[in-house]
């Protein structure tokens, strides 16, 4: 029995692939630096049997269609809502997707970049490595301290509650808030506001964002 031909459209663990490749043949963009091309992507499909896609790739129905023989897609994403689902349905391809790893990662990240904008840590570093250092004296770069800060976030699903947590163990107070847009009233008292909106929902609120709080986003 010939063995399954798989695509994946950027490099991934190798350990993810040591395991694909015992059971399949195992085809690999090598470009992880951008998303590949619908071209090239549709190229790919047509060679092969499984397609895995990551999260920025748009698996269309043109996509779909290219290889008739196309068993199956395999997303590298919590929610496959770049993948044309009801076009894949009426070709009988099933979709799977991935469970929500990538929590306490993303937390991590935004915790981190929010404590980077609190204490002007990326200035610093444009500073330093450019020759100029105000002396440790210097209030300069003191920013502002999380420490006993308010934590407003605007989205308090999964990532959100992951925030809190981490607020808390900074003895900081966290404000979560998921279904209301009263963000004004609900985080007058915020001096950082983090939002984690689902894509789509991201546009449509941010029509709705106030320009003060949305200046309060960036720090």
């Amino acid at each position: 029995m010939p063995r399954p031909r798989v695509f994946v459209t950027q490099p991934i663990a190798e350990s993810a692939l040591a395991r694909l490749r015992a059971v399949a043949d195992v085809a690999v963009n090598p470009d992880g630096s951008r998303v590949l091309d619908k071209a090239k992507l549709i190229e790919a499909v047509k060679r092969c049997d499984i397609l895995i896609s990551l999260l920025h790739d748009t698996i269309d129905a043109e996509v779909l269609s290219s290889n008739p023989d196309l068993k199956a897609v395999s997303s590298m994403n919590i929610t496959p809502d770049r993948i044309d689902l009801a076009a894949a349905t009426m070709r009988g391809i099933p979709v799977t997707n991935i469970p929500a790893i990538v929590t306490d990662a993303t937390a991590d990240l935004a915790f981190g970049l929010l404590l980077a904008v609190a204490r002007n840590i990326a200035r610093g570093d444009q500073l330093f490595r450019s020759g100029i250092y105000p002396g440790s004296q210097s209030n300069h770069l003191a920013g502002a301290a999380v420490t006993g800060g308010t934590l407003g976030l605007v989205g308090f699903g999964r990532i959100g509650q992951a925030m809190a947590r981490r607020a808390r163990r900074a003895k900081a107070r966290a404000r979560g808030e998921w279904k209301s847009l009263r963000w004004p009233s609900r985080f007058a008292r915020s001096q950082r506001v983090r939002a984690s909106l689902p894509c789509r929902s991201r546009r449509a609120r941010r029509r709705r964002l106030p320009d003060t709080l949305g200046t309060r986003l960036l720090g």
